[in-house]
């Protein structure tokens, strides 16, 4: 059945007409329902009602016009039947908000009543996707999707004067997440976002008085097709295609318990081609993205989680396409066919590199935080610094054991210029203002997932600083790769000197330095040099720095 009409550009009184009504919420006196769209801006939101017809003839289901079958009681929501329609039906009533609200507190974040203006010649600056500026022509459709057994029995049996469906045993409710993910999915090509130059169909806005003349689709060119809904448009209605990768579907994510947890990546303009390459590079098969800013990778999933379909918000490297959602991974597999599914990898430990030989730390870019509205991804720390990761510090046996060096204008290349000043191999930010720094990373340090080092930095909130007891490490690859010949100078620098001197060494550390110069005669490397002074420091009252 059907409540209200299309084509109506104006008010008659009708009892059928007055039955849709708009509403501005809030305190003020104008603030109550109208049959026209409201005329002033509604800043705690904007409401449409609808009731239903609940008389009916006790003969047939429906009409041809979908409207003849059914009537309004004598008050329109309530009253006597008509003796045409004496059966009574339980009322429908639907309740549309729209999102109006404006905060007089906050005005910078509010974005609607930047679009609040009058075109010449109305009253307020909406119209309806049937052509209607006016509001008189908005209407209700009803299609029975119920199980009939059950709806009967629950209109029988569930008479709670509550009215609270949950008062209601017979019915199996859904979640909030089930709610959620319920989505009806438009199967017709046609433009409804941005700016568009028609409404969708053969719609053009008029203002009547008169009604507006119904115009089928073939009038103007309208598409009249129906897409299958067994296309991957249908399927997958928000996730975007990516060129020789398999859309796998949609899941929901935790920031607790990332269903990605390998990598993460953000650039500040991220797509899913930007992603999927990205991913690539790396060695990973999977690829995701996720609140229109972040990329997750990693070498396998479990396909059982894809049970999201609001994978809808715009990318932040390109509106045109979408990057997941809130708290929903659009997920990719590498190859034009999906492999068979694979087993989730486990969020508390970090994957295992795609060579498995390598002892090298898994270096990737610099982590940002997502808390902020602006991402910035920074591609460069400092020459020859790489980041190592997110890993877990004790506050009775600190990862990195040199400071901490505070400052309150914290980042990640403040700390790393402060330790790459002082001659340090690694760098470490924690507590969002917090460096450390030290020539080492322990054999046995924990790694964290990348995630736990959310903490934005004190100098810049779009970046991250660590955690609590997480820190974020930096490494000086240029500095290590440039010393290879320390490990053999300090080897021969037993009491710590910086020089070189005779006796049992580990000269098998030495060999291919040896084969072109003395070690007796080698100069004291920088980081030699330094830990002689520290020594120096701590026994005398040596005061030099390097």
């Amino acid at each position: 059945m059907i409540a209200g009409d299309p084509t109506k550009r104006s008010f008659s009184g009708s009892i059928e007409q007055k039955q849709i009504t708009h509403m501005c919420i809030g305190k003020n006196d104008d603030d109550r329902e109208s049959y026209p769209l409201p005329d002033h801006e509604c800043q705690n939101g904007l409401r449409t009602q609808v009731f239903f017809p609940s008389c009916w003839t006790g003969k047939d289901v429906d009409t041809p016009d979908h409207k003849s079958h059914v009537a309004y009681p004598s008050l329109g929501y309530d009253g006597d039947c008509p003796e045409t329609h004496p059966v009574r039906l339980i009322s429908i009533f639907y309740e549309i908000m729209w999102d109006t609200v404006y905060d007089d507190l906050h005005p910078d974040k509010n974005d609607f009543p930047k679009e609040w203006w009058v075109p010449e010649g109305a009253t307020q600056p909406f119209v309806l996707s049937n052509g209607d500026p006016t509001g008189y022509g908005f209407h209700g459709d009803f299609i029975n999707g119920w199980d009939v057994d059950k709806l009967q029995a629950a209109a029988d049996h569930c008479l709670a004067p509550s009215g609270v469906i949950q008062d209601c045993p017979l019915l199996e409710l859904r979640t909030d997440y089930e709610k959620t993910e319920c989505l009806q999915v438009p199967r017709v090509a046609d433009e409804t976002v941005g700016w568009v130059d028609r409404l969708p169909g053969c719609n053009p806005i008029t203002s009547g008085p008169a009604d507006a003349p119904m115009i089928p689709p073939s009038a103007c060119g309208a598409t009249t097709e129906i897409i299958s809904k067994d296309s991957q448009q249908v399927k997958f209605p928000f996730i975007s295609p990516v060129e020789g990768w398999t859309i796998l579907g949609c899941a929901p994510d935790d920031i607790n318990a990332r269903v990605m947890s390998s990598e993460r990546y953000a650039n500040g303009a991220m797509t899913p081609k930007v992603c999927a390459a990205y991913c690539q590079e790396h060695g990973f098969g999977y690829a995701g993205v996720e609140y229109g800013s972040e990329c997750f990778c990693d070498h396998a999933f479990d396909q059982s989680l894809l049970t999201a379909r609001k994978c809808d918000v715009h990318c932040d490297g390109d509106s045109t396409v979408n990057c997941g959602g809130n708290a929903r991974l659009a997920v990719y597999q590498r190859g034009v066919a999906p492999l068979a599914p694979a087993q989730a990898s486990d969020t508390s430990t970090s994957q295992a590199s795609p060579n498995p030989a390598s002892t090298e730390p898994t270096h990737g870019p610099l982590m940002v935080s997502t808390r902020g509205q602006d991402v910035t991804q920074l591609s460069v720390l400092r020459p020859g610094w790489e980041k190592v990761g997110c890993y877990i510090d004790t506050v009775k046996s600190r990862l990195l054991s040199i400071g901490p060096y505070t400052d309150g204008d914290m980042t990640p290349q403040l700390c790393i210029s402060h330790c790459e000043e002082e001659s340090y191999l690694y760098a470490g930010t924690e507590w969002a203002k917090e460096c450390w720094c030290a020539d080492d990373l322990p054999d046995d340090a924990q790694k964290a997932n990348d995630m736990e080092c959310d903490t934005p930095c004190a100098g810049n909130a779009r970046l991250t600083c660590g955690g609590s007891l997480r820190a974020m490490i930096y490494w000086d690859a240029d500095l290590d790769s440039d010393n290879d010949d320390e490990d053999c100078v300090d080897a021969l620098d037993g009491d710590g000197d910086g020089t070189s001197h005779d006796g049992p060494t580990n000269q098998e550390q030495c060999e291919d330095v040896e084969k072109n110069r003395s070690i007796s005669m080698q100069p004291p490397s920088m980081r030699s040099l330094r830990n002689y002074l520290r020594a120096e420091q701590g026994n005398s009252s040596l005061g030099i720095s390097v």
